[in-house]
């Protein structure tokens, strides 16, 4: 999860699109508890480290340490170089996200070196047992797809869940939006063909994502979309924070007025999710000044998704007939009537998709080029008035 949905301008916000090469810190170890799962199974163990060397996880009567490189042999597919992941295998490099659930890391996976994504999500209480986490990280493997963020695997530390995922360097469509402005119609439109892909993949295991937004759709420096953070049964996603903000502000009228989970919640969010790329804002809140996280701006937000007009593009007359319909389908307030997932893919917007990565890439890289430069023309001149200042001081 994301922090509260920040709807403001970020002065001095400079996108760092990633490379994933020669990036190295020292590892953090701290004492630990875990809980590593083989084969869908729980093996509870518990480890001590030191701050000079990697941590060392203790099974009963037995010491086990990390997996040396070595290990990592010429064919052995990814799911067996993570089968039996730990804390000793990964080396912390930066944190890239935080929010009310948890915080989002960078690391790299030391038998094989490659970049990872780590989800530490601190569980309250005793709602989420060990056999939980591990079936529901079962379940996420199994709905392996092509737009959906590869899950290596899954530890128990301390009182978090420690999800080791695909690392996406491109970042969130939020942090692209917030950084180039909106969207053009076309690029939506590609994207939306990926989330409505993964969404209907999901369905055919009969699992709902239940938190469809910006910030959960990633990108890579490939240009490939893939979504994250689906919730499988609900259990994970529901127990690993007391409050959601970011969230709240995403669901449908009739999960506000607490009635039962569909897909059709999910049209909602994508619907919002489009509104927001192609207009560059959150359509909910009004008033980009407006703290989303305040208690005020909060009840006001789920009175208007209840109460309030449908949200909708604002400058229809700038988009195509297909999209204009198409956001109208996924935002219609009653979800009895509101469009299903099924039939999202037989939409003429959904049929425009080009399907093609490399649309998405160019045009991050080409506003890049633009803001960088609009950047150092902002720079020089700076330098040339603090010049000028100086030369009539000495005069």
């Amino acid at each position: 999860m994301r922090q509260p949905l920040r709807l403001h301008s970020r002065p001095g916000f400079n996108l760092q699109l990633e490379d994933e090469s020669n990036e190295t810190n020292k590892m953090n170890t701290t004492a630990c508890h875990e809980t590593l799962y083989i084969n869908g199974t729980p093996q509870h163990q518990s480890s001590q480290s030191s701050s000079s060397s990697p941590s060392k996880c203790i099974a009963p009567n037995k010491a086990t340490k990390a997996r040396p490189k070595s290990q990592v042999k010429p064919g052995m597919t990814k799911e067996a170089m993570f089968q039996n992941i730990t804390s000793a295998d990964i080396k912390h490099l930066k944190n890239i996200g935080s929010g009310s659930s948890g915080t989002v890391q960078k690391v790299i996976h030391i038998p094989t070196g490659d970049p990872m994504a780590i989800k530490r999500v601190q569980l309250s209480g005793d709602i989420l047992t060990s056999k939980q986490v591990g079936m529901e990280m079962s379940i996420m493997k199994k709905c392996a797809s092509k737009y959906i963020i590869e899950y290596y695997g899954v530890f128990m530390q301390d009182s978090e869940v420690v999800l080791c995922m695909e690392y996406m360097n491109y970042g969130s469509l939020e942090y692209l939006y917030k950084s180039f402005g909106a969207f053009p119609e076309q690029i939506a439109c590609d994207i939306n063909a990926v989330v409505v892909d993964a969404l209907s993949h999901l369905k055919t295991f009969g699992i709902t994502h239940r938190d469809i937004k910006p910030s959960n759709i990633l990108v890579n420096s490939s240009g490939e979309v893939k979504v994250c953070d689906f919730g499988v049964s609900g259990t994970l996603v529901n127990s690993i924070a007391d409050s959601f903000v970011g969230t709240s502000l995403y669901m449908s009228p009739e999960r506000v007025l607490g009635e039962s989970y569909t897909d059709a919640a999910d049209v909602w969010a994508l619907g919002l999710t489009l509104i927001e790329l192609l207009e560059g804002r959150f359509p909910i809140v009004k008033d980009s000044n407006n703290d989303p996280s305040a208690p005020a701006v909060i009840f006001e937000s789920l009175s208007r998704i209840v109460d309030g007009p449908a949200p909708k593009l604002d400058q229809e007359n700038l988009f195509s007939t297909e999209c204009v319909e198409y956001v109208k389908l996924c935002m219609q307030k009653d979800y009895k009537l509101r469009i299903r997932v099924l039939e999202l893919s037989k939409q003429p917007f959904y049929r425009k998709a080009t399907r093609n990565p490399s649309t998405l890439l160019h045009w991050v890289l080409a506003r890049k080029k633009i803001i960088d430069e609009e950047k150092r023309r902002k720079k020089e001149e700076k330098e040339r008035l603090k010049r000028q200042k100086a030369e009539k001081a000495t005069k």
